[in-house]
């Protein structure tokens, strides 16, 4: 195991390369982008928010960001995803009724509420959206035509009550959220 300690401004890191293989150092420094975005957005607007200051604090140089990524969205879009595929996986979320997985889902973003709050404050909620939507088309089986397209649908309607909801804190439980969404079907049957 190779250990180099690295000081670039003010920020001390110490760079772990457990072997010579690009892709461990490569995963490292992704890993690096992606916890100093977070760290970085608790306080600042994506808008305001520089590749500078998140090279910086992580300690990788400009060619590494833009080797793996083209913004500050492209970060963000990489972290849901990576979310998106460890916590619900196509084995887990897409199973049962459309209430089951607008359950699932909501459950997933108290789960990562700070990060919801974030993508929210940021008008970019809508890359949770995109990312499900990926995870729906890659699902194998989901194999009718109907079931792709409805989870689908369903995923962007849910897109305004996400928006809602993250706007609110997530302070009504997935459960609340379900209760609300039912009587809004049955009024819009009336």
């Amino acid at each position: 195991m190779i250990t180099e300690k690295i000081k670039i401004g003010h920020y001390k890191r110490i760079c772990i390369i457990m072997n010579k293989h690009n892709i461990e150092k490569n995963t490292y420094c992704i890993n690096e982008i992606v916890k100093a975005t977070l760290e970085l957005l608790n306080n600042k607007l994506i808008k305001d928010l520089s590749i500078s200051s998140i090279i910086l604090k992580a300690g990788v140089a400009r060619s590494t960001f833009y080797r793996n990524f083209n913004s500050v969205k492209d970060v963000l879009s990489y972290y849901i995803k990576t979310l998106l595929k460890k916590e619900l996986g196509p084995n887990y979320i897409f199973v049962g009724t459309y209430r089951d997985f607008i359950y699932n889902l909501m459950e997933f973003c108290v789960k990562y509420k700070d990060v919801c709050i974030t993508l929210n404050k940021n008008n970019m909620t809508i890359i949770l959206v995109e990312k499900l939507i990926e995870e729906i088309e890659a699902c194998k089986h989901i194999t009718n035509e109907i079931e792709k397209y409805g989870l689908s649908g369903i995923t962007f309607g849910l897109y305004g009550w996400l928006h809602a909801w993250f706007k609110d804190d997530l302070k009504k439980s997935p459960l609340e959220i379900l209760e609300i969404y039912d009587k809004y079907q049955e009024q819009k049957h009336l």
